[in-house]
């Protein structure tokens, strides 16, 4: 469900789209405690690793001063708060940053933070 998230954040991306609205379902950071927010990956207050794969995000606003992870991945995934990347299944080991891993099934590959596998 998270790489299809990724994957559709991709997509809508490349699309062109210059919206950052937030998913219908996101809920802003300082909606509920950091310990009750309801997320299958990502928290309020994750930082993510240097790329910005990992960072808590509720809009592609949130990724938007990120180094290379530009999208949040609750575009197709209202349960996942993380920014992501796209990546290659035979790209570099260290392509996602420190403390991220590329993920791939048959629709693409995303960057995950380890702590979502």
């Amino acid at each position: 469900m998270k790489l299809r998230a990724i994957i559709l954040a991709a997509a809508l991306a490349a699309c062109g789209s210059s919206s950052t609205t937030a998913h219908p379902d996101a809920r802003p950071p300082d909606a509920v405690p950091a310990d009750a927010f309801a997320s299958d990956c990502g928290q309020p207050g994750d930082v993510g690793n240097a790329l910005g794969v990992g960072k808590f995000c509720t809009t592609l606003d949130d990724c938007a001063h990120n180094s290379k992870a530009l999208l949040c991945s609750n575009l197709g995934d209202a349960q996942s708060f993380f920014c992501t990347m796209t990546c290659q299944a035979n790209g570099s080991a260290d392509q996602c940053g420190d403390g991220a891993t590329c993920q791939c099934d048959t629709d693409g590959c995303g960057c995950t933070p380890n702590a979502c596998l």
